[in-house]
């Protein structure tokens, strides 16, 4: 999703030698006219709400609403490829752009790189999308779009050949010797949607409640895959203060109708068992024993599971910190995707119950918290993790100044309190610091608040035996602090 904010800069004529300005309304051209369903000719909003299903977001495969460019691409090109990485420069006045001289370099190693692997952009799939409905001649292969793509976006030599990469391929599979209709064109994209494989991913996204989480998340798309591949349970794993149980909470009510009616939290601790998660007794007048057998929060999300088509989200925060097989008991086996709607005995009633398939169970837990119970390797199996990693732009997103809210701190600052968070991992190690930590820091003040208070006392205690790297750590958090000092002379100290 990095990619167009920077091909919308490099069209208008961009580059490492050249200025160029770009403006608000550039962003929404560039959608207009690449990303836009074919013979669309709906109004860009109407009765002042944006028209939803305008844009074509081709490398998540979903459809955007027409106040998109100047939410996800905009904030990328801003927040992220001027400020965080430093790749661009930006006169506000003008509102010209130039690209730094090794731009592509550090848009390889943010974007394109992982595990030590480079994968470049095929440029003969990106051409054949965004050049879907031009004609073109009957000799016409492979090559001629990679023309085509580069007399568009005209990046220098260099550039190119780092961040593209050709492949040859069939004119054949690449061309039809008719044009295609409107309908054909946007029945193929359509196709090519995520598929729907759960209720889940058939929510009208307009009755699901406004939250924080765009849609084009990264997380919550890694999540609807996984549950369109059939995922049992999904954990979100991390270290403190990464936002595990804001996300997951965030996340299913993207996916839920009702979030107030749809949404089930527990939260595991050590003496949490089968008596509080399934079924339990409670004292009865009526009962020869005394005691009655009654429903607990699990076979309730059941319940409401069976009522409903569309999903029930179930989250289990630390569920790290209890015994997992205590508490699930015979559902270890029964939330499991090939087990689904299929009834089983509970312990103690004995009644029949089945987990449905629109019930989803989410987990949040710290792997490196030494205090938990050994995580239950049955469980273990039977869940997907996604790893939730501290976040720089996180970090950014929360000292910049908003319509919302506003802070302190001015541009540079925030640049480099966030390479400041993004170098501390290094030194904290594999557990890290998390960026939630910044979410409510207003000024520098409350930055040193945070750090005497909170961050410096849990890295005194992931660090306890290791001297040096908390002197690092505090020198480095110093250095930081006298940088934003001299970098805003008039903040109060």
């Amino acid at each position: 999703m990095h990619l167009w904010p920077l091909l919308a800069l490099v069209e208008k004529g961009v580059n490492t030698d050249s200025r160029a300005q770009f403006r608000e309304q550039d962003d929404r051209n560039f959608w207009d006219r690449y990303m836009r369903l074919a013979n669309d000719e709906r109004l860009y909003n109407t009765d002042r709400l944006f028209t939803q299903e305008f844009y074509v977001e081709p490398l998540t495969r979903q459809l955007k609403p027409s106040d998109y460019p100047h939410r996800s691409p905009s904030s990328i090109r801003d927040r992220t490829f001027r400020n965080a990485w430093r790749a661009a420069e930006h006169d506000q006045e003008t509102e010209e752009w130039k690209l730094v001289e090794n731009y592509a370099q550090i848009f390889e190693s943010n974007v394109l790189s992982k595990g030590g692997v480079n994968q470049r952009v095929p440029v003969v799939d990106l051409a054949a999308f965004l050049f879907r409905g031009m004609e073109f001649a009957d000799d016409s292969d492979a090559r001629t779009l990679e023309t085509r793509f580069r007399n568009t976006f005209p990046f220098h030599q260099q550039d190119y050949d780092r961040l593209f990469i050709f492949r040859d391929e069939s004119a054949d599979a690449l061309f039809d010797s008719t044009a295609p209709t409107g309908d054909e064109i946007n029945g193929a994209i359509r196709y090519a949607m995520i598929a729907q494989g759960l209720p889940l991913l058939q929510v009208n996204a307009r009755n699901v409640a406004m939250v924080s989480v765009d849609d084009d998340d990264g997380v919550l798309l890694d999540v609807k895959r996984l549950l369109n591949l059939g995922s049992s349970g999904i954990i979100f794993r991390g270290a403190p203060g990464t936002g595990k149980t804001w996300y997951v909470r965030e996340i299913a009510k993207k996916l839920v109708a009702d979030p107030t009616g749809d949404i089930f939290q527990v939260q595991f601790h050590p003496s949490y068992g089968y008596e509080d998660f399934v079924e339990g007794y409670r004292p009865d007048a009526e009962s020869r024993s005394g005691f009655g057998i009654v429903d607990r929060i699990f076979l309730d999300a059941i319940i409401r599971a069976e009522g409903i088509e569309t999903p029930v989200v179930f989250i289990i925060d630390e569920i790290n910190r209890g015994d997992p097989a205590r508490a699930f008991g015979e559902l270890l086996t029964y939330i499991e995707t090939s087990y689904r709607g299929q009834e089983f005995p509970t312990a103690l009633s004995g009644k029949k119950v089945s987990v449905p398939r629109n019930l989803i169970v989410f987990g949040t837990m710290n792997p490196y918290d030494r205090s938990t119970i050994q995580f239950d390797m049955a469980l273990m199996r039977r869940f997907d993790h996604i790893e939730v990693m501290p976040d720089a732009e996180m970090v950014q997103a929360f000292l910049t100044s908003t319509e919302e809210r506003s802070t302190d701190f001015s541009s540079i600052q925030v640049t480099r309190i966030a390479e400041w968070f993004a170098n501390v991992q290094q030194i904290v190690g594999e557990v890290g610091i998390g960026h939630t930590y910044f979410k409510d820091i207003r000024s520098l003040d409350d930055l040193k608040t945070i750090w005497k208070f909170r961050i410096l006392p849990n890295c005194m205690n992931l660090l306890e035996f290791d001297e040096t790297r908390l002197g690092n750590l505090k020198n480095s958090y110093q250095a930081m602090i006298d940088g934003l000092e001299a970098a805003n002379p008039d903040q109060e100290q």
